[in-house]
């Protein structure tokens, strides 16, 4: 077959090589930044800032969404070159595949190792993010009774250089990934990549034009079915991901319940007040201190451990986006359809071979609330457990504070990601236009005709074959195709 020529999408990359700089500059500035105040003395304990209660809360929801784009720049950059790391070696199936936890075998900025490290990585930044704003108060402030006059906010310089080094981590791995890796295309579109493939050695299978990803061993005459395959089903990757998300669900809620009791047994009684920052129904906290450790040294103690226990969020989140782009990308072939179920003429849209990865990114509702649920849920992470300076500013006294209510929104966060997780993990797309999930094979064999001097593929029925069966593919000409016969046989 000879496939025309695929969108290498060079503007995509261009950007994703702005997001990388930009990326580098904040990084190094943190590093900077914090390495000059741990330098002259300023630690966490000095230069407070006093700020309404409500704007020291969204101050950190601001700046993890500043965070989270940087991180997803830099993921977007090493998951595009792991795509073309795996196609090298004959094991790409999917457009859509789980960065961290799919390592490449002869590219070595895409192995396991690698992927090991810019995991730890990324736990690190997002630490460093959540912690990065400290609440300090006097010497009762533990009790939110008697706190509120004295609250304080100022900047964690441990946490701050924590960011810069997982931020600098990161983009080290990328800036490997992205002048070591041949990327053919940097275009996260499924259909763009299995033309991509196409012109590199993938060959389509014949009658095959009914056939969804999940009947790999069929082959031959088939009646259309009026609901297709699930993403369950197609691409058992995104099972466990799933329950992982229901798991820590779990965990979160038993962790604010017991912070509940705990905080009954110590004030007498649980008061749930809003917002959810540090005087939101009491704090229970415990010190992490040697006999001789300097307050850096705890801080970063005590850092290390909020880190062992977010490393939970960070990766079960990071699995969030595989559910999404696979739902992204068996939307993007489904619109070559959508005409069969709209009336107006108006709506009578077909799939693109071509389109910015990154505008599509920016209207997707689906990766747009996914990033905004990022920086929501490392956001109450960062209220539900904090560092909170005690004993009228006193910095060798700290504790490592935990608030029951900000973990209860942590928790009811990952509800609606699981909910919405499950749902498109476990739902049937309707309509006779089989399914691929980004399966670039199922793909290859669906697609007839990749004239690309449209902007529009559109998907239907195409006639009979001279063994009086029907033929089902695509075209770009709305004219050519259409409506499919449920009651006859397709190859």
């Amino acid at each position: 077959m000879d496939a025309p020529e695929f969108d290498r999408a060079i503007s995509t990359r261009n950007i994703c090589i702005c997001g990388l700089v930009a990326t580098w500059l904040v990084s190094l500035f943190c590093i900077g930044f914090a390495s000059y105040s741990i330098h002259i003395g300023e630690n966490w304990g000095h230069r407070l800032y006093q700020l309404p209660h409500l704007a020291s809360e969204l101050l950190p929801l601001i700046f993890n969404l500043v965070v989270t784009l940087c991180a997803d720049c830099l993921g977007y950059i090493h998951g595009t070159s792991l795509r073309w790391a795996l196609w090298r070696e004959n094991r790409l199936a999917f457009n859509s595949n789980l960065r961290l936890f799919t390592g490449a075998r002869k590219s070595v900025s895409n192995s396991a190792i690698v992927n090991a490290i810019s995991a730890c990585w990324l736990i690190l930044t997002y630490t460093g993010s959540s912690q990065t704003f400290l609440y300090t108060g006097g010497s009762n402030f533990g009790d939110y009774r008697n706190a509120g006059s004295d609250f304080r906010v100022s900047i964690n310089n441990i946490a701050v250089a924590a960011l810069g080094i997982g931020l600098c981590g990161q983009a080290c791995i990328s800036t490997w990934s992205l002048w070591s890796a041949e990327i053919p295309t940097w275009s996260s579109n499924p259909l763009n990549t299995t033309l991509a493939c196409l012109r590199l050695g993938l060959t389509p299978r014949l009658r095959r034009c009914m056939l969804s990803t999940t009947a790999k061993d069929e082959d031959g005459a088939k009646t259309p079915c009026r609901s297709q395959t699930a993403a369950w089903e197609a691409n058992p990757t995104v099972k466990w991901p799933t329950w992982l998300m229901w798991i820590l669900i779990g965990l979160c809620i038993g962790w604010a319940s017991i912070v509940v009791g705990l905080t009954i047994q110590s004030y007498g009684k649980f008061q749930a007040s809003f917002p959810l920052g540090p005087l939101s129904g009491g704090n229970i906290g415990f010190a992490i201190a040697g006999p001789t450790w300097s307050v850096d040294t705890q801080t970063l103690v005590s850092l290390l451990l909020i880190a062992v226990i977010q490393s939970g969020l960070t990766l079960g989140l990071h699995c969030m986006e595989l559910i999404v782009n696979i739902s992204r990308d068996e939307d993007a072939w489904r619109l070559a359809s959508r005409w069969m179920f709209s009336e107006k003429t108006s709506k009578q849209t077909g799939a693109q071979i071509k389109y910015s990865s990154i505008k599509s990114a920016l209207t997707s509702w689906q990766t747009v609330g996914l990033l905004l649920f990022k920086a929501l849920t490392h956001w109450f992470f960062g209220l539900g457990i904090t560092l909170l300076g005690v004993n009228g500013y006193d910095t060798a006294s700290f504790t490592v504070t935990m608030r029951a209510l900000p973990l209860y929104a942590l928790a009811a966060c990952g509800i609606v990601l699981a909910v919405f997780g499950t749902w498109i993990v476990c739902r049937k797309p309707k309509g006779p236009q089989p399914s691929a999930w980004g399966h670039l094979q199922t793909l290859a064999d669906l697609v007839d005709d990749w004239d690309t001097s449209s902007t529009m593929m559109y998907w239907g029925d195409k006639g009979l074959n001279k063994n009086g069966t029907r033929h089902a593919g695509t075209s770009s000409l709305r004219s050519n195709v259409g409506r499919i016969h449920f009651n006859e046989l397709y190859e």
